[in-house]
């Protein structure tokens, strides 16, 4: 129950939300280009991934747990 990220610059922070905003996991970023994530124990449906880079963006990506 892994997920994997690429970016095109370093991974700083990660934190994975529930769609009601709740925080599910708050990871340190490896500050390589891309990071394996285990979603273990998360429930089934939508949850929002926030990836900080590097370079001071912000990036949001919807995972889908099934």
């Amino acid at each position: 129950n892994n997920f994997t990220i690429n970016t095109d610059s370093g991974i700083e922070k990660i934190v994975i939300y529930t769609l009601s905003g709740a925080k599910l996991k708050e990871l340190k970023g490896n500050n390589s280009t891309q990071q394996t994530i285990d979603v273990e124990g998360f429930s089934a449906g939508c949850h929002l991934v926030q990836i900080m880079l590097d370079n001071g963006k912000i990036n949001t990506a919807k995972l889908i747990k099934e």
